[in-house]
């Protein structure tokens, strides 16, 4: 999920200063420590100008499509980046919840927090090949990470659960998931698409994964059900020993404002053994910043995570607290 504006920062962000974290900490990983925040400042939103950044302004007003989801009225639209490659958006709510590029190169995740997700690769339950294959992944949208994974990694099974049947007819007709399918005949048998509430299958399903991925947003909001250490246990039961959760959490009042990702941090930490966040910037999109959070029981070596102590914890996300 993409917030439609875009504040380019060549300094520390607002959320990395509330950490005070170095900025040398961007490029290098720090030392191995007992609680790591991997920060993924993954910019969101395809969007404007301030002091030194372009405006995307070439807006292909031909190729604008409306579909009506369950979340509301969804525009599927095309833009230029700043290097003239077409990008095609999935917007709803003021917030970009997708893209793809319109060429040969639509497996490639647009945003930098989509890349990132392979990050759960990193773990040690992963070193000798898959020995769970399956992976989880809980919001679909224009089904960005899932076409890359099926691209990219031909032995994974990848079981997808979306809310909302029409986000997925959406990825097939305009995000290029029935082409990636028609070109790759493997991974017709290797990806499950599920129409569902994603707590609810968590508490359904019997099946075991390797790694679950939560990208689930309402426009610009992230979906409190999911967030709660009642869910959290819940995923954690549909893990196999030593599985990674990972979730994207995405800032507010234009990165100021980091009082979510602490919450899920904290709720995080009373379920898994490690937490960590990890950096990744991308001057193109956002206004505010993303963030992967990745947990798991196992001592995994991620790849740029930032450490945050005690100081950083805040409260439990409980099921009580959204009544």
């Amino acid at each position: 999920m993409k917030n439609l504006y875009h504040k380019h920062v060549t300094h520390l962000s607002a959320s990395q200063r509330a950490l005070n974290l170095p900025a040398a900490q961007h490029a290098l990983n720090p030392p191995a420590t007992p609680r790591a925040l991997g920060i993924i400042a993954a910019g969101l939103g395809l969007a404007f100008a301030v002091a030194g950044v372009t405006i995307w302004k070439h807006f292909r007003k031909s190729d604008t499509h409306f579909v009506k989801t369950s979340a509301g009225l969804a525009r599927i639209h095309t833009i230029e980046d700043e290097q003239g490659n077409p990008v095609r958006v999935l917007e709803q709510n003021g917030a970009y919840e997708s893209a793809t590029y319109l060429d040969k190169n639509y497996p490639v995740p647009v945003f930098a927090y989509q890349q990132a997700f392979d990050h759960v690769f990193e773990a040690t339950l992963f070193d000798n090949g898959f020995t769970n294959n399956q992976v989880l992944m809980i919001g679909g949208g224009g089904y960005a990470w899932p076409k890359h994974v099926l691209n990219t990694k031909p032995d994974l099974y990848l079981d997808v659960v979306e809310l909302d049947q029409s986000v997925t007819d959406i990825a097939k007709k305009w995000f290029y998931l029935d082409q990636l399918l028609e070109e790759l005949p493997h991974a017709v048998d290797k990806l499950g698409l599920i129409t569902a509430d994603g707590r609810n299958y968590l508490k359904t399903t019997h099946k075991q994964y390797a790694a679950i991925i939560n990208d689930t947003f309402s426009g610009k909001d992230p979906v409190l059900s999911l967030a709660t250490i009642e869910a959290m246990r819940l995923a954690k039961l549909r893990l196999v020993p030593g599985g990674i959760y990972a979730t994207n959490v995405v800032s507010q009042d234009e990165g100021e404002d980091i009082t979510f990702l602490r919450h899920v941090v904290t709720t995080l930490d009373e379920v898994f053994n490690q937490v960590v966040i990890i950096p990744c910037e991308d001057a193109d999109f956002g206004l505010e910043d993303n963030y992967l959070v990745i947990a798991t029981d196992a001592e995994c070596p991620f790849t740029h995570t930032m450490p945050y102590d005690d100081d950083f914890l805040s409260s439990i996300l409980c099921d009580d607290d959204l009544l």
